[in-house]
């Protein structure tokens, strides 16, 4: 059932590439309207980090998948509401929430649909301009790090994880342009979280907030926070 769950959405986002909204297996997180989109394969610590911006008073817009737009002459990403999903060892890193991950899996590789409002109310936003692009991976030293990426490897890795590319050669173009636009308006970013992070989720929170604080700028046009 989870197979089919997944067959289903991503079908849904290549029907979506003819009117211009193109997927990304992405977690988007963001403050007044200027968002930081986390972009990167399962395993990654996506949803981790997700949750602890959320509990640092972040908005989100979706968990594991958002939809990209261009809105306002900007690239916006809009929330593709699926649920927030969750594994056991989420639930143990943040037990002040009380994740609920013991029912039948929802997703593939065991994981739950658990109910975002009653976790997070208000916290919810539509949609965002996204100012940081963020490449987490899995860091193995002490302490966390958060280095500074040239546009080609954000373009790469955002590509990476674009979902019905190829779906026709317009549809692909009309993406390609999409996403350039997107690294232009960002700066990049990969984070390596260490053991300080697996200690505490909110050093890694720290780290993104000083990037975003630098790159957010002014208040995005059309107010994409709502």
């Amino acid at each position: 059932m989870a197979a089919q769950r997944e067959f289903f959405l991503l079908g849904l986002l290549i029907l979506l590439h003819d009117q211009r909204w193109f997927g990304r297996h992405a977690c988007s997180v963001s403050r007044r309207g200027r968002g930081v989109l986390l972009v990167g394969p399962s395993g990654r610590g996506k949803t981790t980090l997700t949750v602890a911006c959320l509990a640092s008073g972040w908005e989100c817009q979706s968990d594991d998948a958002v939809l990209l737009g261009e809105r306002h002459g900007e690239v916006a990403a809009f929330a593709l509401r699926r649920g927030f999903s969750a594994n056991g060892s989420l639930a143990a890193r943040f037990p002040q929430l009380g994740l609920d991950c013991t029912g039948s899996p929802w997703l593939a590789g065991s994981k739950h649909l658990l109910d975002f409002d009653g976790m997070f109310g208000g916290q919810m936003e539509r949609r965002c301009a996204p100012r940081v692009l963020c490449l987490p991976r899995i860091g193995t030293g002490r302490r966390s790090a958060l280095r500074r990426v040239a546009p080609a490897q954000a373009l790469l890795g955002v590509l990476r994880q674009s979902p019905g590319l190829l779906a026709g050669l317009p549809a692909t173009e009309q993406q390609l342009a999409t996403l350039g636009r997107l690294v232009d308006q960002t700066a990049a970013y990969q984070l390596e979280p260490g053991a300080d992070a697996a200690a505490e989720p909110g050093v890694a929170v720290e780290l993104l907030r000083g990037a975003w604080e630098e790159h957010a700028g002014e208040e995005p046009d059309g107010n994409c926070g709502h």
